[in-house]
């Protein structure tokens, strides 16, 4: 259906009438583009549901149900004026959901994470913090990279089984640090995996599986996020699990990162003394001196690791043949 059924002179009309006198006459000239019976009628109004977001601007909650029980849509910009109501935004949202509005229906942001009460409101009326736009976003991991501890707390409740949203991933990306770190042992405690890339679910790799993709810990080091990396590590994250690109590990390995980014930092480190300066040089310095024993040892924790596996099983080997 054509969403330009009406001449465009006719949307400028309303519209600057909407803008300029939201409280003259304009009802009756929607009645009278509506006047018309039956199926056409209810073209037109689907045509004016580009009115929407300004009628609820205006707060014109009459003309807003008279367009909805009409047969018209609401789209994105119409949910995000609704909640963004400073002391009403339940009573629009809830008038769209009676009329038709997909509750779980993917937007292109989350409008009410800021809003606790609100947040709980949509919970109760049936919203799913686990519901996914086209790239895998969910309310939940929208929360995890920029609200409060509190939100996620209380969305977490509302999403037990959740494993989409590339929660760690996200909260790598938080800021600071210490915030980042927080919400990671947040979802830990919630059993969220520590190592999934970015772009699991079937709709996401069919349009992005192309792209290269690592995990949180890969992330946090391609951000110099050295403490971040070594909470991750501490919680079991893979230092050696490379980066894939349609499915096939091509590397690097956050291993590899590190020992590439303190080479890196070694060597700004050494310019930047003998250049006398640059405040960047300086900061990576100072970053190096604080983080690069940890990540020395880190590195060095999976190979420690093997070879006590591997003289484990020559003695077990061993003890086999002296019995035999």
């Amino acid at each position: 259906m054509n969403e330009l059924l009406l001449p465009l002179y006719q949307y400028d009309v309303l519209l600057e009438r909407l803008r300029s006198d939201p409280d003259a006459d304009v009802r009756q000239h929607v009645l009278d583009l509506l006047h018309e019976p039956g199926e056409e009628a209810r073209e037109k109004a689907w045509a004016l549901s580009i009115l929407l977001p300004n009628i609820i601007r205006h707060e014109m909650y009459e003309l807003l149900l008279l367009l909805l029980r009409r047969g018209a849509t609401v789209g994105g910009q119409a949910v995000k004026l609704a909640a963004g109501r400073p002391s009403n935004a339940t009573y629009y949202l809830d008038t769209l959901v009676v009329h038709g509005w997909d509750i779980n229906r993917a937007l292109t942001s989350s409008f009410a994470l800021h809003n606790p009460a609100l947040t709980r409101w949509l919970l109760e009326m049936g919203a799913d913090p686990n519901a996914s736009c086209d790239t895998e976003y969910t309310a939940l991991s929208m929360a995890v990279r920029q609200e409060p501890l509190e939100t996620i707390q209380f969305l977490l409740e509302h999403a037990k089984d959740s494993e989409s949203g590339h929660l760690v991933y996200c909260a790598t990306e938080r800021e600071p640090e210490s915030e980042s770190i927080r919400v990671i042992r947040l979802l830990h405690q919630h059993e969220k995996p520590i190592d999934d890339m970015f772009w699991q679910d079937k709709r996401s790799l069919r349009n992005r599986g192309r792209l290269l993709r690592g995990t949180p810990l890969h992330n946090a080091c391609e951000l110099y996020n050295f403490e971040t990396a070594l909470a991750l590590l501490e919680l079991g994250a893979d230092i050696d699990k490379a980066c894939v690109r349609d499915n096939v590990s091509v590397g690097p390995s956050p291993r590899e990162i590190i020992e590439s980014k303190l080479r890196e930092l070694s060597a700004s480190r050494e310019d930047a003394v003998s250049r006398r300066a640059a405040s960047w040089m300086i900061a990576d310095r100072e970053r190096t001196a604080r983080y690069a024993t940890a990540l020395e040892r880190a590195l060095m924790k999976p190979r420690m690791a093997k070879i006590q596996e591997q003289h484990q099983q020559l003695d077990e080997a061993t003890d086999t043949a002296v019995q035999t």
